[in-house]
């Protein structure tokens, strides 16, 4: 069978590329579709004389899913992608494709692909992936993997144009097709033969691309037993690395710590000094977001010998201080004292002032929480030191307010309104919190009238 003849106006405008084609209408608009999903029991739908259980009466199994999860009875919207009306392409799929066809109907899909990019840079969202899915239709008969590179390339679109209900309809799709090569996540698969590695990687790369983060994960993690089995060092670092991709970018910080501990052993059994603090910085940063310190305490200490022996002082001494507030969160006054006391001296040699004063001013808040308040305010006066030679006034303002809180609370009233007069002088000279000084200074010179 020779395919049709291509109509000149398949070429002209994106609108004219769906011309002949039946294309079964939407039930739902894109916006609409989530808010059509119902659930029900299957005996609740087989009971509905004329049904099929478990379906939606009057449908056929084309035009029903069940979702391939434990929460099977989720029932949604037939999918464009399953639409089983005639395309005059290739209207009898049954028929095998000739070479000659699969070269034709390749080029043929390649123009409808333009089309629909064309559409889409006219703002018609809706004809361009309308457009999009008959080509996604029509690609199955290539093949899976020329059906994979498109859903792919659709689902990147689709996730930059904010399409979401195109890229469930995608997601559904290649749900199917994971099913078929390595079976339910939820079940057993043992029996399954075991599925094409490039398939498999070329489905797991759609998923990621629709932003499928549990389906994808599980597609990488067979690629990654695979590469452990097979001693491919390489390839079980690149997919593990993936997977931590994808569990970070979804803020499943809990799953990605696990992953980037591992990449940091791998990186450094094969010497990547590069790829290991890259790792590093990863895993400081979730362990900050999962309030974990004493993760972040031992991470942040290999960071800090790594950037120390680089010579590179201003991400030396922010660490020193992240790992200040790290033992400090623990309860390890001493260590915490430490960190900041090595920040200030490293900060202060090199000659960068903010960085001293942040570490001061941390340190001093310590002595404070701890009820050192001599310690307190012997620190605020060194930041104080700091503020001038930097010339900070906006920093030493803060100060002079900080040290009039700490002995106001102590009810040393003199040296608090001491404290509030110079920072009320600052705050003059750069135009900012001056009713606010003035207050406190009222407020505690009626407390030393009484």
């Amino acid at each position: 069978m020779k395919l049709p003849a291509t109509p000149l106006f398949f070429r002209i405008l994106p609108m004219f590329a769906l011309y002949g084609a039946t294309i079964a209408p939407m039930p739902v608009s894109a916006a609409s579709a989530s808010s059509m999903m119902f659930t029900a029991s299957p005996a609740m739908l087989g009971s509905i004389p004329g049904s099929i259980p478990g379906s939606i009466p009057g449908s056929t199994p084309q035009t029903i899913e069940l979702a391939r999860r434990r929460d099977r009875e989720t029932i949604y919207p037939p999918s464009p992608l399953e639409n089983a009306d005639p395309d005059p392409w290739w209207p009898d799929p049954s028929i095998p494709l000739t070479e000659n066809d699969r070269r034709i109907l390749r080029q043929r899909l390649d123009e409808l692909n333009l089309s629909a990019a064309a559409a889409l840079a006219i703002n018609q969202p809706k004809v361009a992936f309308d457009l999009w899915n008959r080509e996604l239709r029509l690609r199955r008969l290539l093949g899976i993997n020329e059906e994979l590179i498109a859903m792919e390339r659709v689902g990147q679109v689709a996730w930059k144009e904010e399409e979401f209900y195109q890229m469930q309809v995608i997601t559904r799709r290649l749900r199917d097709i994971q099913y078929d090569l390595i079976g339910d996540p939820y079940e057993d698969n043992s029996d399954l033969p075991l599925p094409d590695l490039v398939t498999l990687r070329q489905l797991a790369d759609a998923f990621a691309a629709v932003r499928d983060r549990e389906y994808a994960v599980d597609a990488y993690e067979y690629l990654l037993n695979d590469a452990r089995d097979r001693g491919d060092a390489i390839a079980e670092e690149e997919t593990l690395r993936t997977i931590g991709e994808l569990n970070y970018g979804d803020l499943n910080y809990e799953d990605a710590v696990a992953d980037y501990e591992e990449l940091v052993d791998l990186a450094e059994a094969r010497g990547d000094q590069e790829s290991r603090v890259f790792y590093l910085e990863r895993l400081a940063f979730m362990y900050d977001q999962l309030q974990q310190p004493s993760d972040a305490i031992r991470i942040k200490q290999s960071l800090v010998a790594y950037y120390q022996a680089i010579a590179d002082i201003p991400r030396t001494t922010a660490l020193y201080i992240e790992v200040g507030n790290d033992f400090a969160a623990t309860g390890d006054v001493p260590s915490a004292e430490q960190s900041y006391v090595s920040a200030y001296a490293l900060s202060w040699e090199a000659k960068q002032f903010y960085r001293a004063g942040e570490s001061i001013d941390q340190l001093a808040a310590l002595y404070d929480r701890e009820g050192r308040y001599e310690d307190a305010l012997n620190t605020y006066r060194i930041a104080i030191d700091i503020d001038t030679i930097a010339n900070d006034r906006y920093g030493l303002m803060t100060t002079y307010d900080t040290i009039g809180q700490l002995y106001q609370r102590l009810n040393a009233y003199a040296q608090a309104l001491d404290a509030y007069r110079r920072g009320l002088e600052v705050a003059q000279q750069i135009s900012s919190r001056t009713s606010y000084f003035q207050f406190q200074i009222d407020t505690v010179s009626r407390l030393l009238r009484r």
